[in-house]
């Protein structure tokens, strides 16, 4: 009971106050009539895209996480270089406020399919259907084209430092042949010992014959100090440290021996022969002292040109890695990118007067109902005063 008598006192309200209701819902209504005038249309044109990545077919120089495909269009399809290629192209259907960068590019969006991860699709909206239209198909095919200048200007970059790569790796692989110089890993990796090659072979053969032609002359030198101490002091032939002679360079010559010296009928005959083979050995010394010479001369030389080709190679080793890593960082990888579908038409996405007017009645009506109460209190707080 009570219900209903507070029912039928609202409804009497609303009846004593119909004329403030109808003003306000006539005032609401035609509004958002005016309003639905007033606002500037809005179209969406849409273009369906397809990316099928694939790897990227490579010397294996690259570890399989290298190797990793990602997606381009994230990145691509909405850019500064995408947006003016358009302008470029269709620069004279747009206005100057359009071709300022940043305007058309705030237009667009990329959106991805839900079910399917290789479609995305470039949707542009603009106040003028056949402006949203050419807009989004201009997107499309420019950023296709984008792709394929990214992609060739990166392949030709990628080609050139392989082959500098590989020419550097082709120089060092041919002057170790021909030196023999390298390095050479024990198992495990954790060190490592020279190679010094067909010339470092002969400069430690040619430094050990050095070795014993030096030891064979201080023998000699020795043997004639002992000569003439024996001569001036009126010694003989055995008192000479003549087991000296006994040198693996002195037998070899077979020129001079123990048995030869003792043959000899003074001092000064013997220290005669031993001063002639101490010449001969000298001069040999000395030969070979600049063979040597020239020898360690042309391997540091050798060591110096292998340090450099191997720095190249390094350089060209890390220049391939770094922009191959660049290239993986920037998902810049080969990708057939298509049109599946172009935009036919720009389909309108507002205002709606219809929906406006409904609208703007429904806030109106709500709102005369409101304004009936707040007329009716003031009303009945006017009376009681």
């Amino acid at each position: 009971m009570e219900f209903e008598l507070n029912a039928q006192y609202y409804l009497d309200v609303v009846l004593r106050q119909w004329k403030v209701v109808l003003v306000v819902f006539i005032v609401a209504t035609l509004a958002a009539l005016a309003v639905s005038f007033i606002q500037e249309p809005t179209y969406e044109a849409t273009v369906s895209m397809m990316e099928q990545t694939y790897d990227y077919v490579d010397v294996p120089r690259l570890s399989p996480v290298d190797r990793t495909v990602v997606k381009l269009y994230p990145m691509l399809a909405r850019t500064e270089a995408v947006e003016s290629r358009v302008v470029e192209a269709i620069g004279p259907s747009l206005s100057a406020a359009e071709k300022t960068p940043g305007t058309l590019m705030s237009m667009v969006t990329i959106r991805e399919d839900k079910d399917n991860s290789a479609l995305f699709r470039i949707r542009v909206q603009a106040s003028d259907p056949g402006k949203a239209k050419l807009i989004a198909n201009t997107w499309a095919e420019q950023y296709t084209e984008e792709v394929s200048t990214l992609q060739l200007s990166w392949s030709s970059e990628l080609e050139t430092v392989q082959q500098n790569l590989e020419s550097a790796e082709a120089a060092l692989t041919e002057f170790r042949q021909e030196t023999g110089l390298g390095l050479v890993e024990e198992p495990g990796g954790d060190q490592a010992h020279a190679i010094l090659g067909a010339r470092g072979v002969l400069l430690a053969k040619q430094t050990d014959l050095l070795a014993e032609h030096q030891q064979a002359q201080d023998n000699l030198r020795l043997i004639l100090e002992s000569a003439q101490l024996a001569r001036d002091t009126g010694g003989s032939v055995d008192d000479l440290p003549l087991q000296l002679l006994n040198n693996p360079v002195i037998s070899e010559r077979g020129r001079l021996s123990a048995e030869l010296v003792k043959d000899q009928e003074t001092l000064d005959d013997a220290i005669q022969l031993l001063q002639s083979e101490e010449s001969a050995i000298s001069g040999t010394v000395d030969q070979l002292h600049a063979e040597v010479g020239q020898l360690q001369q042309e391997l540091a030389q050798d060591q110096l040109e292998l340090e450099r080709v191997t720095r190249e190679r390094d350089l060209a080793e890390s220049a391939y890695k770094a922009l191959s890593d660049q290239m993986q960082e920037s998902s810049i990888f080969l990708a057939n990118t298509q049109i599946l579908s172009t935009a036919a038409r720009a389909r309108p996405l507002g205002p709606d007067p219809k929906l406006n007017v409904i609208f703007g009645a429904a806030l109106g009506l709500a709102g005369g109902v409101v304004a009936a109460f707040a007329m009716q209190y003031v009303q009945d707080v006017r009376k009681k005063r």
